[in-house]
């Protein structure tokens, strides 16, 4: 449903790169949020934030009495965190790898994965988030990075020069 009674003033969203999940902080005036609750929030009809609400604190004033909640939401890369993975890869490409970890993240997309990323010898994940495991691939691919848009969509590439863009 929408959601009239947040304070316009006090939406602060921070994005930050990886594993690391964006954030949404607010004010809701008379609502109190659920734990896990998803939350979609636009500006002019755009999509900026797409989460999940994670905690709330309720509070109120006593002049006049005014109930207030303070929720605090985290974006797609926390959800990606929450699945653990097992398994090895050999001679596989990053963008094989990639397919395969997304796979296991149902209603994540990853459509904006740049071609041609390189072909690993060895790559073994071992009861580590999906989230994890795409950082652990930066380890493995001279800059790359990763971050998932207010889509659930997974942006995956890097800014080395060799490395082919199609």
């Amino acid at each position: 449903g929408v959601v009239r009674d947040m304070r316009a003033d006090s939406l602060v969203i921070t994005e930050n790169p990886d594993e690391t999940p964006n954030t949404a902080d607010m004010v809701f005036d008379n609502f109190t949020p659920s734990e896990f609750d998803q939350v979609i929030l636009t500006l002019g009809g755009v999509r900026i934030f797409k989460g999940v609400f994670l905690r709330s604190t309720q509070a109120f004033n006593e002049r006049p009495v005014h109930d207030f909640t303070t929720p605090h939401a985290v974006g797609g890369a926390w959800m990606l965190g929450r699945w653990r993975v097992y398994k090895h890869y050999t001679d596989t490409t990053v963008n094989g790898i990639v397919a395969d970890l997304m796979a296991s993240a149902p209603g994540f997309t990853a459509t904006n994965v740049q071609g041609g990323l390189p072909t690993l010898k060895q790559f073994t994940v071992q009861g580590a988030s999906i989230a994890e495991a795409l950082t652990a691939l930066k380890a493995q691919v001279k800059g790359l990075s990763w971050s998932v848009d207010y889509f659930d969509d997974l942006h995956l590439g890097t800014v080395d020069p060799s490395i082919v863009h199609p």
